[in-house]
């Protein structure tokens, strides 16, 4: 049993962090941007709001005006047989195999091929980086320490720092970081 508990610390920590997600169905991106801060979206709430729509953090509009299309746009391309090297869509065409924000190479890109939309997969998938950094980060530590209870302390210290809170939501950056346990842990 205390093999797993690490485990389960780990899921009600997580499950706990995004229930808004489980309990009320509310997806962790900020889709309130689109309509807050993009045109034609924002004229139909300019009546009610005179100053803007009610968003509530401009700052990572990335993710819904570049980095969730690419990823869509990337996945719908290999879904189609197609290797996805160049996207014709931005201006003349940009390279999009080769764009870090698109993430055609992300292993738990595989989640798409699971009979569910594309805004749940990508919301597991931002659900899956802080319980994935619980995990490496716990293997990594029980190296240094064989206090369970530090190790479960400093996990969740690392899983839920506050560069990994704000990146979250984009998919890509968080996942390159959060490998780095387990390649020291590897050395």
């Amino acid at each position: 049993m205390k093999r797993f508990l690490p485990i389960l610390i780990g899921i009600v920590i997580v499950v706990t962090f995004y229930y808004p997600f489980f309990i009320h169905k509310k997806y962790p991106i900020p889709l309130d941007i689109i309509t807050g801060m993009y045109l034609p979206w924002m004229d139909l709430t300019r009546q009610i709001f005179p100053n803007g729509g009610p968003v509530k953090n401009p700052l990572p509009s990335d993710v819904v005006s570049l980095t969730l299309p690419l990823r869509f746009q990337s996945i719908n391309i290999l879904k189609n047989g197609e290797i996805p090297l160049w996207n014709p869509s931005i201006i003349s065409g940009t390279p999009l195999l080769a764009n870090f924000q698109s993430a055609v190479l992300n292993p738990l890109n595989l989640l798409y091929w699971l009979p569910f939309d594309f805004i749940h997969i990508w919301s597991v998938q931002v659900i899956l980086q802080p319980l994935l950094a619980f995990y490496f980060f716990y293997i990594f530590i029980s190296r240094y320490t064989k206090s369970i209870y530090s190790r479960l302390i400093s996990s969740m210290i690392w899983s839920f720092n506050g560069f990994f809170n704000l990146w979250f939501q984009y998919n890509t950056v968080v996942y390159a970081a959060i490998f780095l346990p387990l390649i020291l842990f590897s050395i």
